[in-house]
Protein backbone atom coordinates (compact mmCIF):
# COMPACT_ATOMS: atom_id res chain seq x y z
CA UNK A 1 0.00 0.00 0.00
CA UNK A 2 1.17 3.45 -0.71
CA UNK A 3 2.38 5.49 2.41
CA UNK A 4 -0.60 7.22 3.70
CA UNK A 5 1.64 10.02 5.21
CA UNK A 6 2.89 10.43 1.63
CA UNK A 7 -0.06 10.17 -0.61
CA UNK A 8 -2.55 13.49 -1.43
CA UNK A 9 -5.61 13.70 -2.73
CA UNK A 10 -7.20 16.92 -4.29
CA UNK A 11 -9.59 18.62 -6.37
CA UNK A 12 -8.56 19.43 -9.64
CA UNK A 13 -11.93 20.63 -10.83
CA UNK A 14 -10.97 23.66 -13.52
CA UNK A 15 -9.94 20.41 -15.41
CA UNK A 16 -13.05 17.25 -14.36
CA UNK A 17 -10.80 15.31 -12.08
CA UNK A 18 -9.40 14.42 -8.94
CA UNK A 19 -5.83 13.55 -8.19
CA UNK A 20 -3.10 11.92 -6.25
CA UNK A 21 -0.30 13.03 -5.68
CA UNK A 22 3.07 11.97 -4.02
CA UNK A 23 5.72 14.31 -3.27
CA UNK A 24 4.08 16.38 -6.05
CA UNK A 25 4.02 13.89 -8.89
CA UNK A 26 0.38 12.99 -9.89
CA UNK A 27 0.38 9.18 -9.05
CA UNK A 28 -3.83 8.62 -10.24
CA UNK A 29 -6.51 10.23 -11.23
CA UNK A 30 -10.73 9.92 -11.65
CA UNK A 31 -11.94 11.84 -14.59
CA UNK A 32 -15.47 13.11 -14.58
CA UNK A 33 -18.10 14.85 -16.45
CA UNK A 34 -20.54 17.24 -14.44
CA UNK A 35 -23.79 17.64 -15.16
CA UNK A 36 -25.75 20.29 -13.66
CA UNK A 37 -23.76 20.88 -9.78
CA UNK A 38 -25.05 17.66 -8.74
CA UNK A 39 -24.22 14.56 -10.71
CA UNK A 40 -20.40 13.46 -11.56
CA UNK A 41 -20.18 10.77 -14.14
CA UNK A 42 -17.05 9.30 -13.16
CA UNK A 43 -15.68 7.76 -16.67
CA UNK A 44 -11.89 6.61 -16.35
CA UNK A 45 -9.64 6.35 -13.78
CA UNK A 46 -5.73 5.69 -14.31
CA UNK A 47 -3.21 4.67 -11.69
CA UNK A 48 0.57 5.25 -12.61
CA UNK A 49 2.40 2.38 -13.32
CA UNK A 50 4.55 2.36 -10.50
CA UNK A 51 1.62 3.07 -8.06
CA UNK A 52 -0.27 0.53 -9.17
CA UNK A 53 -1.09 -2.44 -6.83
CA UNK A 54 -0.24 -0.13 -4.03
CA UNK A 55 -3.84 1.63 -2.62
CA UNK A 56 -3.35 4.83 -4.48
CA UNK A 57 -6.85 3.93 -6.82
CA UNK A 58 -9.02 3.01 -3.62
CA UNK A 59 -7.36 5.86 -1.83
CA UNK A 60 -8.78 8.42 -4.38
CA UNK A 61 -11.89 6.73 -4.82
CA UNK A 62 -12.62 7.02 -1.15
CA UNK A 63 -11.75 10.29 -1.35
CA UNK A 64 -13.75 11.09 -4.57
CA UNK A 65 -17.28 9.53 -3.27
CA UNK A 66 -16.24 11.43 0.18
CA UNK A 67 -15.92 14.54 -1.74
CA UNK A 68 -18.83 14.01 -3.92
CA UNK A 69 -21.24 13.17 -0.60
CA UNK A 70 -20.13 16.27 1.24
CA UNK A 71 -21.00 18.48 -1.52
CA UNK A 72 -24.20 16.65 -2.06
CA UNK A 73 -23.96 15.08 -5.09
CA UNK A 74 -24.25 12.06 -6.43
CA UNK A 75 -22.66 9.29 -9.09
CA UNK A 76 -22.58 7.89 -12.28
CA UNK A 77 -19.86 5.23 -12.17
CA UNK A 78 -19.37 4.65 -16.10
CA UNK A 79 -15.12 3.54 -14.94
CA UNK A 80 -15.05 0.30 -14.56
CA UNK A 81 -12.76 0.37 -11.66
CA UNK A 82 -15.12 2.40 -9.83
CA UNK A 83 -17.98 0.45 -10.27
CA UNK A 84 -16.08 -2.28 -9.28
CA UNK A 85 -15.35 -0.53 -5.99
CA UNK A 86 -18.69 0.40 -5.43
CA UNK A 87 -19.44 -3.73 -5.74
CA UNK A 88 -17.09 -3.99 -2.81
CA UNK A 89 -18.65 -1.05 -0.63
CA UNK A 90 -22.12 -0.70 -0.19
CA UNK A 91 -21.70 2.49 1.97
CA UNK A 92 -21.44 4.39 -0.85
CA UNK A 93 -24.38 3.22 -2.27
CA UNK A 94 -26.63 6.35 -1.41
CA UNK A 95 -24.73 8.73 -3.18
CA UNK A 96 -25.21 6.24 -6.54
CA UNK A 97 -27.79 8.39 -8.80
CA UNK A 98 -30.30 5.14 -9.44
CA UNK A 99 -32.28 6.56 -11.73
CA UNK A 100 -29.71 7.28 -14.28
CA UNK A 101 -27.84 3.66 -13.48
CA UNK A 102 -31.77 1.93 -14.26
CA UNK A 103 -31.57 4.38 -17.40
CA UNK A 104 -28.22 3.09 -18.50
CA UNK A 105 -29.51 -0.49 -17.67
CA UNK A 106 -32.57 -0.65 -20.11
CA UNK A 107 -31.09 1.08 -22.89
CA UNK A 108 -27.96 -1.91 -22.74
CA UNK A 109 -30.66 -4.10 -23.77
CA UNK A 110 -31.30 -2.24 -27.55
Amino acid sequence: MADPQQLVHRHDAPNDRYVSEIAGRTVGVAEYHLRGREIYFFYHTQVDVASAGKGVGSALVRFVLDDVREKGGSIVPLCPFVAAWLERHPEYDDIVNQRIMDRIAETDGD
